[in-house]
């Protein structure tokens, strides 16, 4: 509220210290400028430059005494300008923010209390809460009715549920009984034509199995043998499944001619054109597949057949069949997932199962 006054006092106290600190200067300054002309008469000057720094002094002395003049009405000390300073330069702008910030509070105070007046006055009356009330109090006795007329009608669903579920049984099962009797009474009158018929279809499907089935034993034979013009068709008889082999020329050819890594691979191409003609994609185990072969034929086996032989082939050898150069075709090839060696332990009496081939 005395802003302006204080700022009036502030100004009014240093203008008395400034008037202080003048006439203090003065004294000393009158008794160094009489030096200092008193020096300069003794100096041989012109007199021009004597008379300007002469005038000069004046000058100064002049400007002090001025300042030095003055009523000092208020005498504060040097603590207490420096309070008021510091008041009007830090707490009273500090006061003057926060009281604008109570006042802008008080004015959305005073905003909000005459919202709520104004939706006080357009609110309805005690009577009319009362009818709301009324109302609220029948829906409620309302929604308890419905409720327990609900859980009455879910009851009375379960149980014609329960009895439906039944009736459906015993219907399906009476359906099922006239389709069987129906279903014995077709497959007597149609069974001897069944009969033939299924006669002819595995006459039929035997025989183009059996051609498909010779084609690939001819070729995988032919794959895995090292003497490519030894045998020309290999075919199989449709009552016995026998194997009979024909040479380039069209004779036959005794398998009792062939040796006995000759007939090893004759078995495993007729296995592997078994597990192609099928369709199916079988696992097959090989038991000591090496035992019997010549190097040649090793080489065919490993390159030819084990990489192609099925999706999963498992190799039970010993470390004189499949040697390391076999080992490392096959790696080189991608053709190995998995490594295992059995060792038995003479002492446990057990035998191991370990990561790994022999080398």
């Amino acid at each position: 509220m005395i802003q302006d006054l204080l700022m009036d006092g502030a100004t009014q106290g240093q203008r008395e210290q400034d008037q202080q600190k003048a006439a203090i200067a003065r004294e000393a300054l009158l008794n160094h400028d009489q030096r200092l002309l008193d020096l300069l008469s003794q100096l041989k000057l012109k007199p021009t430059q004597h008379k300007q720094i002469e005038a000069f002094v004046q000058q100064e002395s002049q400007s002090l005494s001025t300042t030095a003049t003055g009523d000092a009405w208020l005498e504060a000390s040097d603590d207490s300008l420096a309070q008021l300073t510091h008041m009007l330069q830090h707490q009273l702008p500090n006061e003057q923010q926060l009281t604008q910030t109570h006042l802008n509070t008080l004015q959305q105070l005073n905003d909000d209390i005459d919202a709520l007046e104004g939706k006080l006055a357009k609110a309805a009356s005690a009577e009319d809460y009362e009818t709301l009330k009324s109302a609220r109090n029948a829906a409620r006795t309302d929604l308890k009715e419905c409720q327990v007329s609900l859980e009455i009608h879910r009851r009375r669903y379960g149980e014609l549920e329960r009895q439906r579920q039944t009736l459906q049984k015993a219907l399906s099962s009476y359906g099922q009984d006239a389709i069987a009797d129906s279903q014995s009474n077709i497959l007597l009158e149609t069974a001897p034509r069944v009969q033939v018929t299924l006669a002819a279809f595995r006459d039929k499907l035997t025989e183009k199995k059996l051609g498909a089935l010779e084609t690939q034993v001819t070729q995988y034979f032919k794959l895995l043998l090292h003497k490519a013009s030894l045998v020309s068709q290999v075919m199989i008889d449709p009552a016995t499944f026998r194997l009979d082999l024909y040479d380039t020329e069209g004779a036959p050819l005794p398998i009792q001619h062939l040796s006995a890594g000759e007939k090893q691979l004759l078995a495993i191409s007729f296995l592997w054109g078994l597990a192609n003609t099928s369709g199916r994609q079988l696992p097959v185990a090989i038991d000591t597949p090496l035992g019997r072969l010549d190097s040649e034929h090793r080489n065919h086996l490993v390159v030819s057949y084990f990489p192609q032989a099925s999706h999963q082939v498992i190799l039970l050898s010993t470390d004189t069949e499949i040697r390391t150069e076999e080992v490392k075709r096959l790696r080189a090839a991608g053709a190995i997932a998995r490594e295992y060696r059995l060792e038995y332990d003479p002492k446990q009496r057990q035998t191991a199962v370990v990561s790994g081939y022999f080398w």
